[in-house]
């Protein structure tokens, strides 16, 4: 639907030979037989979007999947002992997507929510916004899906990460943990503010970072690290609100059609903000854009000034 774009530069010294090889590929991993993109194209016209069309992927990470799936997991053993809303702090309300789905489709595009048992519908009802995940799923059509989208917007979660594979462009919304860069080509994102809850302020994201609390150094336990530092200094995480959805997938748009305007001060603000990582950090080399307007409203919790 697009051709390939580059939103960061890969050419930091840390990146190794390989890695710049891989990022560096021009075509996807995976490919559709034909078979399989005729009947990924006969669900499609079933929806009225037809080879001139173009759509958009959401998706938000609810508690419904392991719910649903894995009421009795052993999948994080005594780090969970069973007790899946310790993960919630990594979910997010779809509807909070509505001012982004209306944007899109003002736009001319079409509307695909994806995902696997979720826990609730979408409430904006629009016939060119299709609740796939919630009334249509497939296992076929949860790959044929994404990889044909214009682009994905949505949380971190199953529910886009394999999108990698077919080097299709993220808006990352509500991005946790603190330290887990998107690293995807292609990609802009937003995190999840952090808020004392005594005080209501914001906390500073350079501070998280600096002090080492993201683990992502330890990943896979390291993510509950995290959760544990912000619960011991009476922090917690902030959802994106809609209008900041709706700026990031502005932006998106604005990028992949050529019409994005850089203001002056933004490059220098979004480097300064990833002098905040150690140099021997995990992720600290990988500088995917974060969203412009965000970052302007925000620089005080995510640059160190």
């Amino acid at each position: 639907f697009i051709k390939k774009v580059w939103f960061f530069d890969n050419s930091d010294p840390r990146f190794t030979e390989e890695s710049k090889n891989v990022m560096s590929r021009k075509k996807p991993a995976l490919n559709f037989s034909e078979e399989e993109k005729e009947r990924g194209k006969q669900w499609l016209e079933s929806k009225n979007i037809t080879d001139d069309d173009w759509f958009v992927c959401i998706y938000a990470r609810d508690e419904g999947y392991l719910n649903k799936t894995h009421p009795n997991s052993k999948l994080y053993g005594d780090i969970l002992k069973n007790d899946f809303s310790y993960y919630n702090f990594r979910n997010a309300d779809i509807n909070t997507f509505d001012l982004a789905i209306q944007y899109i489709v003002d736009q001319g595009g079409f509307v695909i929510r994806i995902g696997c048992h979720p826990e609730s519908k979408l409430k904006i009802e629009h016939e060119k916004v299709i609740d796939y995940a919630y009334y249509d799923r497939t296992d076929f059509l949860d790959i044929y899906l994404p990889a044909n989208c214009k682009f994905f917007l949505g949380t971190p979660g199953g529910g886009g990460e394999y999108l990698s594979i077919f080097d299709k462009p993220r808006a990352v919304v509500n991005s946790i943990p603190i330290g887990l860069v998107p690293w995807t080509p292609n990609t802009i994102y937003i995190y999840k503010k952090v808020k004392h809850q005594k005080t209501g302020k914001y906390f500073p994201l350079y501070e998280i970072i600096q002090k080492d609390w993201t683990g992502v150094k330890n990943f896979g336990k390291g993510i509950f690290d995290e959760m544990d530092h912000l619960h011991e200094h009476s922090l917690v995480y902030e959802d994106n609100t809609p209008e900041e959805i709706y700026d990031l997938t502005k932006e998106m748009l604005e990028r992949l059609e050529g019409s994005f305007v850089e203001v002056v001060n933004y490059k220098s603000l979004l480097e300064s903000h990833y002098k905040s990582f150690p140099p021997d950090h995990t992720l600290g080399h990988v500088k995917a854009p974060i969203g412009q307007k965000f970052l302007l409203d925000n620089k005080e919790t995510h640059v160190n000034l």
